[in-house]
């Protein structure tokens, strides 16, 4: 991507040049930074990765480029929560921090189709995604059996 953006820069300021257009250095150097701070977000957000922890007082989750986890749902607002495939482009409309085609869902996801899905006691709904859904669907039975999380069973809409 930066070859692209370094061809297109020298082809326009060969333009420039050939037409007789005076080139200054704030005109070169923007061109440079339109050309490259796209490169710079785009390398960002590939950087980036949904960062998940569950724990038995809540779920933790979040965009970061560390290993960080920002946002929090303890599972006391938790009325049922299980893990389920989904479609990401038919109910989300892609991958990344999405609304749903219900108001209420919301939706963190990066890749695959199987994820950890949230339902509030007021019937919003949080899909998180997820590589591991093994790993989580035996947590929650943990929790189940600890009486933290009231209810696995899916909901079938």
């Amino acid at each position: 991507m930066i070859l692209a953006v370094a061809i297109f820069v020298g082809i326009r300021l060969s333009r420039m040049k050939k037409e007789g257009k005076k080139i200054t250095l704030a005109l070169k150097l923007l061109l440079i930074t339109c050309g490259v701070l796209p490169c710079v977000f785009i390398f960002i957000f590939m950087c980036m990765k949904l960062n998940t922890r569950i724990d038995n007082t809540a779920v933790y989750y979040g965009f970061s480029l560390s290993d960080n986890a920002s946002e929090k749902i303890p599972w006391s607002s938790v009325q049922k929560a299980y893990v389920r495939q989904y479609k990401p482009l038919a109910e989300y409309g892609g991958w990344g921090m999405r609304e749903g085609t219900r108001d209420s869902d919301r939706a963190f996801n990066v890749a695959g189709d199987m994820g950890l899905q949230l339902q509030y006691d007021k019937g919003n709904r949080m899909l998180i995604g997820t590589q591991k859904p093994e790993e989580i669907r035996q947590l929650l039975r943990q929790l189940v059996q600890a009486g933290i999380v009231k209810d696995t069973t899916p909901i079938r809409d």
